[in-house]
């Protein structure tokens, strides 16, 4: 029934495909003739073969009673390919009515929608008023139960009030978990499906009707009367017989035959049963085969709609993931770069101290020679000058009374100036000749200042100037002055180097913290749709109790979802008659994926396999079968060259 694809229906329904073409009705219709012929052709070519195979079947119903093994085999062989050709027949028969009556809508009805377009009541149901359910409809016979309403589980339309009822449309179609149904809601939408979806098939006249329990009632008439003979035969055998005398003695004193012994009878033969009931309509066929394909249908949806679901959630994820990584390796990086900053300060300045040490204890060795210099300088310079006074003194020669006269005088007063210059207390009582001997240098001192001018010949020291009143005076040790500039700029560069390491760490920190927030609520509704997809509430808290993932996990992947074949027949041209065929590659959990095929088989729609390695022709034109085995449940196409599925065999 649903066999043909939009084209092949137009065709067969007298539509033209292409509007545009001038020529398209007459070709659909040559098209639709050539298929009612073709079809009613071979009509009466299986109508022959039925009626060939009700003569032999009728032959063989008197061979039933023997014990041949091979006319029961043939028996159920041909009841096996008069039940085919019967279905095939109607099947063929309904086609070619629903085409002459142009009416090309031999599909089955839409697929049920749980969940269309409801009303939800407010809470103020004290304005509502009361409501009575209506009461359900009872069939009298099975017949009836068709024609039952199918919203039986809903309740009556409440009465009209003032913005209280409020109309929600939930969106969605097959697998929509906004709103989960009731039973009794399902049981009605699946009424009101297979109540559609009956009267898409056409009634058909039961075995019942016909007034025949079996397809051949004149088998169990016969079998009947067989059996009555057999138990006749075995009575008249196991009855006793009694001998008769001529004389007219009492019957007691007769003497009684001997009662002949019973036979113990042959334990039964085992024989395989099989089935003699009448042979299901295809309605019922069909029936199961579009239920397995509206099962299919509600897998294949929901599959869809909870990849599509996933896809988006996981893509968030990832995102937020990837985010959250790029952030954490940032943030590391940042750390290291604020530690080395850190340490390149504490470098710097303690290079800045080592420095100035050293440049202080340079100072201070060149200040110790300096020290060391003078003290020998003043040494021998004073050495020199007590000299040339002894020497000056020699060559005027004043006489002793007048330099001990002057000497005398003169004595308080260089005594009095040598301990003022050298920072001793003075003691007006006690005069302490500090000079001695030597107190004729000063008395020569004195002369020079009068005579030369305070200058000796042969020196370029001055005894005592304004200018220069402490000749032979060392000068204090004063450390050098630290950098103060360069300090101040390295500082204030390692402060800005640091202030601006913490702000980048702080910031990006920031950052990973809302992107991880992100993560969490992306994770949490991922768990949320996952959970939604769980048969059972224990299975749901498993998977919403699952704690998050740390950032260096591993990216989400989504599950490739199975992708199984098409349930429908190939597309077959009107004029060629030709299929078109797409093989499609056969994965590792397929079925005859083997070790000859090694995922490289090619499977076809109709259950034909190609073989993975290169065919050869025979001089006829076959392909010659290929060595390495043999494929179970399958035997060689020579003329397609593939491994076909054995008719008859599952």
């Amino acid at each position: 029934l649903m066999r043909h694809p939009a084209p092949y229906t137009q065709a067969l329904s007298g539509q033209p495909i292409n509007s545009r073409s001038s020529n398209a009705k007459s070709t659909n219709q040559e098209a639709l003739n050539r298929f009612l012929t073709r079809s009613l052709n071979r009509c009466d070519v299986e109508l022959a073969a039925i009626e060939k195979l009700h003569t032999s079947l009728h032959e063989l119903k008197t061979k039933l009673d023997s014990k041949d093994v091979n006319v029961r085999q043939e028996f159920q062989w041909k009841m096996l390919l008069r039940k085919r050709l019967l279905n095939r027949l109607a099947r063929r028969l309904n086609r070619l009515a629903h085409t002459m009556d142009n009416n090309e809508i031999v599909a089955p009805p839409t697929i049920p929608k749980y969940g269309d377009a409801r009303y939800e009541i407010s809470n103020r149901t004290e304005e509502l008023g009361e409501y009575k359910k209506r009461k359900k409809s009872k069939p009298d016979d099975a017949d009836g139960a068709v024609e039952i309403e199918y919203d039986i589980g809903f309740e009556d339309p409440p009465p009209e009030v003032d913005d209280d009822i409020e109309n929600f449309r939930y969106e969605g179609g097959v697998g929509a978990m906004q709103r989960g149904l009731s039973t009794r809601e399902k049981m009605s939408e699946f009424k009101r499906w297979r109540a559609e979806l009956l009267q898409k098939i056409p009634n058909q006249c039961t075995f019942d009707e016909l007034h025949s329990d079996n397809f051949c009632p004149e088998i169990e008439d016969f079998l009947e009367a067989e059996a009555e003979k057999k138990k006749e035969e075995e009575e008249a055998k196991n009855k006793p017989e009694k001998e008769e005398s001529d004389d007219d003695d009492d019957e007691k004193d007769e003497p009684t035959a001997k009662r002949p012994k019973k036979e113990k009878a042959p334990p039964p033969e085992f024989t395989k049963p099989f089935s003699l009931k009448p042979i299901p309509s295809f309605v019922d066929q069909d029936f199961a085969r579009i239920s397995a394909l509206h099962q299919d249908m509600l897998d294949a949806t929901t599959r869809s709609f909870m990849e599509k679901k996933m896809t988006g959630v996981v893509n968030d994820y990832n995102r937020c993931l990837a985010k959250s990584n790029d952030l954490s390796n940032h943030m590391m990086k940042l750390r290291s770069d604020l530690q080395r900053v850190l340490m390149w300060s504490q470098q710097n300045n303690t290079q800045q101290t080592q420095q100035y040490q050293m440049q202080v204890q340079i100072a201070k060795q060149k200040y110790d020679n300096y020290r060391n210099t003078m003290e020998i300088q003043q040494l021998s310079k004073r050495k020199q000058m007590e000299f040339m006074a002894e020497e000056e003194t020699k060559k005027q020669n004043l006489g002793s009374f007048l330099q001990l006269s002057v000497g005398a005088t003169l004595m308080s007063i260089v005594d009095t100036i040598e301990m003022r210059h050298n920072g001793e207390v003075l003691n007006a009582n006690v005069q302490q000749p500090k000079l001695g001997a030597t107190l004729i240098s000063a008395v020569n001192g004195v002369i020079r200042n009068v005579t030369n001018g305070g200058c000796h010949p042969e020196t370029h020291f001055l005894a005592f100037n304004q200018a220069n009143t402490e000749p032979y005076r060392i000068r204090k040790f004063v450390p050098p002055p630290q950098p103060q500039q360069d300090n101040r700029q390295m500082m204030q560069m390692q402060q800005h180097a640091e202030q601006q390491a913490r702000t980048d760490y702080a910031r990006t920190q920031q950052m990973y913290q809302q992107s991880e927030a992100q993560r969490d609520a992306m994770w949490k509704k991922f768990l949320k749709i996952k959970a939604e997809f769980e048969p059972s509430e224990i299975r749901k808290r498993m998977v919403l109790n699952q704690p998050l993932p740390s950032v260096k996990s591993q990216r989400l992947t989504m599950a490739v979802m199975p992708s199984y074949g098409s349930s429908y027949s190939p597309y077959t041209d009107i004029q060629t008659g030709r299929h078109r065929q797409a093989p499609t590659s056969g994965g590792k959990n397929d079925k005859y994926s083997g070790k000859y095929s090694a995922d490289r088989a090619r499977m076809f729609p109709d259950g034909s396999v190609a073989p993975a390695e290169p065919l050869k022709k025979s001089a006829d034109g076959l392909y010659l079968r290929p060595t390495g085995g043999q494929r179970k449940g399958m035997t060689w196409d020579a003329k397609r060259g593939r491994w076909a599925p054995v008719v008859g065999k599952k």
